[in-house]
């Protein structure tokens, strides 16, 4: 076997070559980082949503989300009203067609809020041919836009997802705090459909059994097959 030989030059070279490699690879990981975090940030969204038109379906779009989990099948097995009777509310619906999806599959009393006006006011416009009720409010405060008990149905697809990326020590306080307000705003016979990245077990020790010992929810979870 031949060996290779490298002059000092070269092996300068490619130590270099290493050293910029890595430190770029550093700088990519915090700019990351930094951006994950900023997913919590309201003015992360609205400068996003000012130049990013394009659809961004969080996770899955509905099709994906109703083979995977099945939605379908849970609605129909909690209700037995006609579709366009319940009432849905999606939270942090972004610029998603998830709302006009369901809306086409019959689901026609659906309000989908997010806490950009950018996105709300685009998406009113993408949508205007269709009844769905888009709104500008915060899911950390829906007692201030709704009526308690409203909703047969609410969804979230990555939304409490955006509280973890904050990684402090509040998150948990905030996370119960979302699932109040989901709970003052969802009927007492309604059902949370959350579509989130993070392991059941994270869910569990950080705000399941907060949950449960406070009443807000009977927990049953979805395994992926």
């Amino acid at each position: 076997m031949k060996k290779i030989a490298f002059t000092l030059a070269e092996l300068s070279l490619i130590f270099f070559i290493m050293a910029v490699l890595a430190v770029l690879f550093f700088l990519l990981k915090r700019w990351l980082y930094k951006k994950q975090r900023e997913y919590s940030s309201n003015s992360y969204w609205e400068n996003r949503y000012d130049w990013y038109k394009q659809t961004m379906d969080w996770y899955a779009n509905y099709s994906k989300a109703n083979e995977d989990f099945k939605i379908e099948e849970i609605i129909q097995e909690q209700f037995n009203e006609k579709k366009s009777k319940l009432k849905i509310l999606e939270l942090g619906c972004g610029n998603s067609d998830f709302a006009s999806d369901m809306y086409d599959r019959g689901y026609t009393n659906y309000t989908a809020i997010d806490y950009s006006k950018n996105v709300i006011k685009q998406m009113n416009e993408k949508f205007q041919n269709k009844k769905i009720n888009f709104m500008c409010a915060d899911y950390l405060q829906l007692d201030k836009t709704f009526e308690k008990k409203q909703f047969d149905i609410i969804i979230e697809k990555a939304g409490l997802d955006s509280i973890v990326t904050k990684e402090t020590k509040d998150v948990p306080e905030l996370l119960f705090s979302a699932y109040q307000q989901i709970h003052f705003a969802l009927k007492d016979n309604g059902i949370l459909l959350s579509i989130s990245n993070k392991n059941p077990e994270y869910w569990k020790e950080n705000a399941f059994k907060k949950i449960v010992k406070h009443k807000l929810f009977k927990v049953h979870q979805i395994k992926r097959m």
